[in-house]
């Protein structure tokens, strides 16, 4: 459909699965910053954010593009906050 699937996770173990599964780049969330990586790629249409972790997706919206969406799944019932004023 013309995505250009970018998959996350720190560290290097899940890169060969990602790529495997489709995923046309791969991106360690602990050796970059992610929000500058999506930055130059204009922002993310859309990410689907399975980390049962707050810490994992609390970031991420200002790596959305204009009338993007970020899409929690797997979430817990520990807190979580989020600066809207990058929105």
């Amino acid at each position: 459909m013309g995505f250009h699937t970018v998959a996350v996770s720190s560290g290097d173990s899940k890169r060969e699965l990602a790529l495997s599964l489709g995923a046309t780049e791969y991106l360690d969330a602990s050796k970059i910053d992610l929000v500058q990586e999506f930055d130059k790629m204009g922002g993310a249409k859309v990410i689907v954010c399975t980390a049962p972790n707050p810490k994992a997706y609390q970031g991420l919206l200002p790596a959305l593009a204009v009338d993007g969406t970020l899409l929690l799944l797997g979430i817990t019932l520990d807190e979580a906050r989020f600066n809207t004023g990058k929105l």
